[in-house]
């Protein structure tokens, strides 16, 4: 008996020493370290307390990449970017880069910090001012179209005059899980939702009331300017705040300095700061709850609002760099939204970039002036009709589109036993009516310059079983059986996805589509009679061509890096301009204060030289 207890002490002394050997090193590190003056941390430590791009810092701990001890002190890397070190989610020290637009000396951005950003550790209710604005509460709940519309102004009797704009502010509340708020006015001769009807957009081609607009008002106040001219001569009868989100959930939003203007001069004002002028009728469907009520105070000014500079990132997730093969759905941006508004008239230059050998980067700007060329180095896409919005997609279908349909507007289209609904926040719904159904408009291109066609969809309902055909016309031939592309299977599982059709080989037709001239487009989607579904856009457009922006191109701006022909780093600028809008001599061609130009570097980028 004494033999077994002391193999079992002996067992058990064993274990402990085993166990005591695989205590992680961090905790023993950290403890030898305080013992002994060894420089192990047990943190990382930021002086200017994370990415404060506007004070200069030092952060010390674990580099991100070496795993090795390190001290780095922010930097200007020439003048005009800054190396921010900060510590990473993982408590490691890692860098980002930022484009300081004033310049970047002693290791911070020349410029003042923005002090009307809210910061993402605490509640931007606490810190943004909201007096002399009207408090709108949401509840919604159940499935399907959930909507709520309230009156806050009738009897208004004015009739649009040409130069009319409705402005107004919105915040959403950055707890809210969607903002789809807005402001929409009702029309007597004929009565209409006009906003709604005519499909009006903001400055920044965003949907009036319809679209979702997280991007540019959780959190933070966006002033909102919606050319009427579409709705010239029409009497404005009611206003009312929307809220057209279908989630669940309790949403809140704030609105102030609601009014018609017209070239600076006050017209109309809805609202002010005062008690709602209505009888407070309320038209909802499936919404649970609503309350509105007024934030003391008045007040009410007229905002310029010039247009923005656009800077979109998106970064692409395949392991190399390959020539004509990049596919990706993983994308990055900075503070602006996904849209890029072109003027008409106007152009979108872009190039293609990477920062590390495994990572391609596409950076769009924008140049909104009319006979502005794009510089050497970067390719020109043009808008198909006038006020166009081109969706930055680059990045997520994977090739450069030269054509957008349906994301803004869905004139144009021939409708056989089918429809188009173009009053979704996300795209157009298009529902069969019948068998053999399509959608098809009349086009001008060349085939050899757009031979790939991205189409992102969302299936709603009915039958996906008979997918059918791609058909298309040329000046040679018609939709004919004989030149087609199948679409295949389509995914029913009501998330969006995104198709593409290579047309440079044909099932039926050879190499017709790339010798040819495109003059139409025939979606014969499905075979089902009952088929629902969304199209967020259709686009046509090419792979990349890495040499456009070759080393022998000078481009304009900052330098960057992209993969040849070979598959090889080389080196590539990138290009950027300062946009004014076109219409407004008050914004003297500045850009809007609310969208910085920060980038910041590749995520997987640590933080050591």
């Amino acid at each position: 008996m004494k033999k077994e207890i002391a193999l079992i002490f002996v067992c058990v002394l064993l274990a402990s020493v085993i166990s005591a050997s695989l205590i992680s090193a961090d905790f023993f590190g950290s403890w030898f370290a305080k013992s002994t003056g060894n420089a192990v941390a047990a943190k990382c430590v930021d002086s200017d307390g994370g990415k404060d791009y506007y004070k200069k810092g030092t952060t010390s701990g674990i580099d991100a990449k070496t795993k090795k001890q390190t001290s780095q002190v922010d930097k200007c890397s020439n003048s005009k970017t800054l190396v921010e070190f900060f510590c990473d989610a993982n408590n490691r020290v890692a860098s980002a880069s930022a484009s300081c637009k004033k310049g970047c000396g002693s290791g911070a951005c020349a410029e003042i910090a923005p002090a009307a950003a809210p910061s993402k550790k605490s509640s931007a209710a606490q810190t943004v001012d909201k007096s002399g604005s009207l408090m709108f509460t949401t509840t919604h709940s159940g499935i399907g179209d959930m909507y709520t519309y309230y009156l806050i102004y009738d009897n208004a009797n004015y009739i649009i005059q040409s130069g009319d704009f409705l402005e107004y502010d919105i915040y959403c509340d950055p707890s809210n899980n969607d903002c789809t708020g807005g402001i929409e006015i009702e029309g007597i001769y004929p009565s209409a939702w006009v906003g709604r009807n005519l499909r009006l957009v903001d400055q920044n081609r965003l949907s009036n009331a319809y679209g979702n607009i997280s991007m540019y008002a959780s959190g933070k106040w966006y002033h909102r300017r919606i050319n009427l001219s579409s709705a010239v001569g029409k009497t404005v009868k009611e206003v009312s705040v929307v809220e057209e989100s279908d989630r669940d959930g309790k949403r809140d939003y704030y609105y102030r300095n609601i009014a018609i203007t017209n070239g600076g001069i006050l017209k109309v004002p809805f609202y002010k700061g005062k008690n709602v002028q209505s009888s407070a009728l309320n038209y909802q469907s499936k919404a649970s709850r609503y309350s509105v009520a007024a934030i003391g105070g008045s007040s009410f000014e007229i905002q310029k609002t010039c247009r923005q500079i656009i800077t979109l990132t998106y970064q692409l997730s395949k392991s190399e760099c390959s020539p004509g093969d990049i596919i990706s759905d993983l994308q990055t941006h900075t503070q602006c939204d996904h849209y890029v508004n072109v003027p008409y008239g106007g152009k979108v230059c872009y190039s293609w970039r990477s920062y590390h050998n495994y990572n391609c980067i596409r950076n769009t700007q924008i140049s909104c002036s009319a006979n502005a060329a794009c510089p050497a180095g970067t390719t020109e896409i043009t808008s198909e009709y006038c006020g166009a919005s081109i969706v930055a997609i680059g990045g997520e279908i994977g090739f450069t589109p030269s054509r957008i349909w349906i994301s803004d507007d869905n004139s144009g289209w021939q409708k056989t036993r089918s429809t188009i609904f173009s009053s979704y926040p996300d795209g157009a719904r298009i529902s069969a009516t019948g068998a053999d159904w399509n959608i098809a408009r009349q086009v001008s291109f060349w085939g050899k310059d757009n031979y790939l066609v991205g189409i992102k969809y969302k299936w709603v309902s009915g039958g996906s079983s008979l997918p059918d055909q791609l058909y298309y016309s040329t000046k040679s031939h018609g939709d004919s059986i004989n030149f087609r592309q199948p679409f295949g299977k389509w995914e029913t599982d009501g998330n969006w996805h995104v198709k593409i059709l290579d047309m440079r080989t044909l099932a039926a037709g050879g190499n017709d589509w790339i010798n040819g001239e495109i003059t139409r487009l025939r979606f014969d989607f499905t075979e089902n009679a009952d088929t629902v579904m969304e199209i967020q856009y259709i686009a046509i457009g090419k792979y990349p061509n890495t040499s456009i922006c070759a080393p022998a191109n000078k481009c304009i701006g900052n330098s960057g890096e992209y993969c040849n022909d070979k598959n090889a780093i080389a080196s590539v600028s990138s290009f950027q301009e300062t946009c004014n809008d076109g219409r407004d001599d008050n914004c003297n061609g500045q850009v809007d204060e609310d969208c910085p130009s920060l980038e910041e570097d590749n995520p997987n980028d640590g933080g050591g030289e």
